[in-house]
């Protein structure tokens, strides 16, 4: 594949209205990131207010530099987006400072966008999911994906071929190829990405096999590495009980409202306070103090991933799922879990899984869990 010349940081600038459509931009970001990438390749820079854009900085000075930095505009299209003050903002500056009209790739997401198949033309009269501000601006015949019908969570990877193919139209265009030959290109790179993953697992298979002779504290890291890679290679473990219990959970509360955390089953209002007073003194600790003032949704995410690679599996474990096959909502068993783990360490850093879960409060956690569960950790 002949790439362009990457004289800009971001591939694409994701504009879209906060709220219903965050859940969507983030998988698709996700998404966009690591299509077609080589194994040991860096996966795309995609720009999106709420991963890059920390909560104490200059927000439109922010924005303005990553759309300068980007190559294309990828509006998430809907009526909230056409009435958004700041994504008429954003497509403002990419028309009329930029002049990029050329480079705006429309996904509709919710709403009506009427065309006109003989003339093809955008009906604008009947169309509520695009500012009419764009109606002199952009060509009359613009790529538009529909994702109308991927805005469940449940479609939202990659493994989904309407997602997939939505994604390798936008990623075509990156480098200006047909969507069939980048998704030609894609196949070819999972096919080479699955035969270096062999090897390396036959690699470490093979260093496991030699470290079992080498003395007992060995012996107990290797077991730790060969239940990791048997995790990967057998992830249907898991029972087909527990895996429809974390779907109907993450079906049920995907836009349910914002929740305070409730005590565990077997436990009190005393539980959380124990939970806000260990993590009172990381509110005021950067990242590399081992604290989370100042961290974006996707630091805190990763930050609460930990438990979703340590701990025989994390939130895959068989004790975690157990509670959600329970009943227990996704937020309550990630924070009580880790917290089972982690209140009580000396260090800052290992309380602050939990702090960060707290911090990002039930939606934004919940929305990162089911966006996991389905995923090798």
């Amino acid at each position: 594949m002949n790439e362009q010349a990457e004289t800009k940081k971001y591939r694409a600038f994701i504009s879209y209205k906060h709220g219903h459509a965050s859940y969507f931009s983030e998988a698709l970001a996700q998404a966009l990131a690591s299509y077609s990438t080589n194994l040991f390749e860096s996966p795309r820079e995609i720009f999106r207010d709420e991963d890059y854009v920390k909560p104490t900085a200059d927000i439109p000075t922010a924005v303005n530099e990553a759309l300068a930095d980007s190559d294309y505009l990828i509006l998430l299209a809907s009526p909230e987006a056409a009435h958004s003050p700041w994504v008429l903002s954003e497509l403002n500056i990419w028309c009329e400072t930029h002049n990029r009209t050329d480079k705006i790739i429309i996904v509709h997401t919710e709403g009506n966008i009427e065309t006109d198949s003989h003339r093809k033309c955008i009906v604008w009269e009947n169309t509520d999911a695009l500012p009419h501000y764009l109606r002199d601006r952009i060509s009359d015949d613009p790529l538009i994906i529909d994702a109308t019908a991927l805005m469940s969570d449940r479609y939202l990877d990659l493994e989904i071929v309407p997602f997939r193919d939505a994604v390798n139209r936008i990623v075509s265009q990156f480098y200006d190829l047909p969507p069939v030959e980048m998704s030609g290109v894609a196949q070819l790179k999972t096919k080479s990405n699955n035969r270096l993953k062999r090897i390396g697992y036959g690699i470490v298979s093979v260093s496991i096999f030699i470290a079992l002779f080498i003395g007992t504290v060995a012996l107990e890291r290797n077991e730790v590495v060969a239940a990791f890679i048997d995790y990967n290679t057998a992830p249907d473990k898991k029972s087909k009980e527990q895996q429809l219990a974390i779907q109907e959970q993450c079906e049920k509360i995907r836009n349910q409202e914002d929740l305070p955390l409730k005590p565990p089953v077997d436990g009190s209002q005393t539980d959380i306070d124990a939970i806000i007073e260990s993590c009172a003194p990381l509110n005021n600790l950067t990242e590399a103090e081992g604290g989370i003032s100042g961290l974006t949704d996707k630091e805190l995410i990763k930050h609460m991933s930990i438990q979703w690679i340590y701990n025989d599996g994390g939130a895959r474990s068989n004790y975690f799922r157990a509670r959600i096959l329970k009943g227990e909502r996704p937020y309550e068993a990630l924070v009580h879990y880790v917290q089972s783990h982690n209140l009580n360490k000396p260090k800052m850093n290992e309380r602050r899984p939990q702090c960060a879960l707290l911090k990002l409060g039930r939606k934004k956690a919940e929305a990162a869990f089911c966006r996991h569960s389905d995923q090798k950790p």
